[in-house]
């Protein structure tokens, strides 16, 4: 058993007459409950302000004894046996003033994927659920929260108790607020029969200044709740588009593929980074390649076998150009970001001998 840590937030400034950091304020926070996997733990996954300088982070909880900042929350995992996570959805002023929070989760575990603002005072988080059975007797587990705005109608069982599998069982989303909290819209688009396995993955989000948001999701074949190409025939990674509105108005399969989506995401994301130019509506892909181990990562329509890759997309899915490491070869990417002039910015650790965009690494 793994007694939990509970996870921080900590935040500085420069002075700008001597260059040395300053602490301004620091908040604490997390679950108390022990966990069974060791890679459960409190932790903050994302972190992003608004056009404000509201500070909003999505992490990783227990269920029991749940506080941000000395703010009591309601949690919804199993706490012992099999202990499970929920999400966490906080904001703060720029100055740490507790603004208010989201619990997102169930009896089982939930997993956040991206959290993103736009211009327009909204905010988004994307992520996977896993619904639960409504239970014939014992103790009912808990069903899946979004907090308590939406709460999701438990997987029913028939009168011999056999599970009804394609019913109520979807696991995508996103959901959208606005910047002091108010729910907005959820959507969970998939079709039963093709979640109960648990075979899509929302990989990743952008969005723009407008609220359009770029979803890149790995689907399975099947059709699909949203109003245009609604029907996939083939698996692989797709970029839906919505509005702020939360309508789908747009889907473009991309020259990028793997042969299970969670082999781009692992649990709580991270592997596969994702963002769009707003000037030129290209999509930027970098990651660690974790499906080699387990099955493939195709470039291009070309097997990748370097650990780390960055690859641009066209707004239809094609493939323009890709970097990927060589030499020694050992190392990984952990974030990307893009500038206001659309130049891509990388960050990871590499071992000396490995080589990327033209540069060997010494040291």
């Amino acid at each position: 058993m793994l007694k939990k840590l509970l996870f921080f937030t900590v935040f500085s400034s420069l002075l700008s007459t001597s260059l040395s950091a300053q602490w301004q304020w620091a908040i604490r926070g997390g679950s108390v409950n022990s966990m069974q996997i060791t890679t459960d733990y409190n932790n903050i996954n994302y972190i992003t302000t608004d056009q404000a300088g509201n500070v909003y982070f999505l992490g990783q909880i227990g269920g029991a004894g749940v506080k941000v900042a000395n703010q009591p929350l309601n949690a919804y995992s199993g706490i012992s046996p099999g202990a499970s996570l929920d999400m966490v959805l906080s904001s703060f002023t720029a100055d740490g003033t507790y603004r208010w929070s989201k619990v997102i989760g169930g009896q089982l575990n939930d997993f956040g994927y991206a959290l993103k603002t736009d211009k327009q005072g909204h905010v988004y988080v994307t992520g996977r659920i896993r619904n639960v059975n409504t239970t014939v007797v014992g103790t009912p587990y808990n069903a899946v929260h979004f907090d308590t705005d939406t709460i999701l109608p438990k997987i029913p069982i028939d009168s011999l108790t056999s599970i009804i599998e394609d019913t109520l069982n979807q696991s995508m989303f996103i959901i959208q607020y606005d910047t002091v909290g108010a729910f907005k819209w959820l959507t969970m688009p998939e079709p039963d029969t093709t979640s109960r396995f648990r075979g899509n993955f929302p990989i990743n989000m952008d969005v723009d200044a407008t609220g359009d948001v770029y979803w890149l999701c790995y689907l399975l074949p099947g059709e699909y709740r949203w109003a245009n190409n609604s029907i996939i025939t083939q698996a692989g990674t797709y970029v839906v588009k919505y509005n702020n509105q939360g309508n789908q108005i747009g889907l473009n399969q991309l020259e990028f593929n793997a042969g299970r989506g969670i082999d781009l995401t692992g649990s709580w994301g991270g592997i596969t980074h994702f963002a769009r130019n707003p000037m030129n509506g290209n999509y930027y892909i970098a990651g660690t390649n974790k499906a080699k181990q387990y099955t493939y990562l195709t470039i291009g329509g070309d097997t990748t076998y370097s650990n780390m890759y960055l690859a641009a997309f066209s707004p239809n899915g094609q493939l323009l150009w890709k970097k990927e490491s060589g030499g020694a070869d050992l190392g990984q990417i952990l974030d990307m970001d893009l500038d206001d002039n659309g130049d891509v910015y990388l960050t990871g650790d590499v071992w000396p001998g490995t080589e990327f965009g033209g540069h060997t690494f010494n040291s």
